[in-house]
C-alpha cells in the first residue's frame, strides 16, 4: 500500500521483479502495476510481460489487471489465452472480457458453460447477467 503513493518506485521495483524467482512477488506486482502505474504505456508493458509469465497464476493475474484497466489489448490477450485451454486461464479471460465490455463476451459465456469443468462453470454462472440465469 505504502508503494501506491510512490509510482516512481513502484515502476523501479516492478522492472527489478520481472526477473524475480518468487511467482509470489510477481503475481503482486502484476496487481500493483495494474491499479497503481498511471502510465498506460508503461503498465501495459509490464502487464504484458508478466502475461507471459511462466507461472500459470501470475500470468492470469497479469490479464485480470488488464482487463480491470481497460486496456485496448485485453480482449485479444483473453482470447490467447482463452486458446490455451486452462481451466484458470479461461477463468481469467472470461473476467477480461467481462470487464471491458466486449462484444464477444457472451459468446465466450456460453462456451464456458459448455466447457464443463467445475470452476469454470461455476465462474462463468457468477458473470451470467441476472436475466440469463433462469
Amino acid at each position: 500500500n505504502q508503494l501506491r503513493t510512490r509510482p516512481e518506485q513502484l515502476l523501479a521495483l516492478a522492472r527489478a521483479g520481472l526477473h524475480s524467482e518468487d511467482p509470489d512477488a510477481r503475481w503482486q506486482l502484476a496487481d500493483a502495476v495494474g491499479k497503481w502505474i498511471p502510465d498506460t504505456k508503461v503498465a501495459e508493458a509490464l502487464l504484458e510481460h508478466l502475461l507471459d509469465d511462466r507461472d500459470e497464476y501470475v500470468s492470469r493475474r497479469a490479464l485480470i489487471a488488464l482487463g480491470d484497466r481497460g486496456s485496448i489489448r485485453a480482449e485479444a490477450l483473453a482470447l490467447r489465452a482463452w486458446t490455451t485451454g486452462h481451466e484458470y486461464q479461461r477463468m481469467a479471460a472470461l473476467g477480461a472480457l467481462q470487464s471491458i465490455n466486449s462484444a464477444v463476451f457472451g459468446r465466450y459465456l456460453a462456451l464456458a458453460l459448455e466447457d464443463g469443468r467445475e470452476y469454470l462453470v461455476t465462474y462463468a454462472t457468477k458473470l451470467m447477467p441476472a436475466e440469463g440465469r433462469g
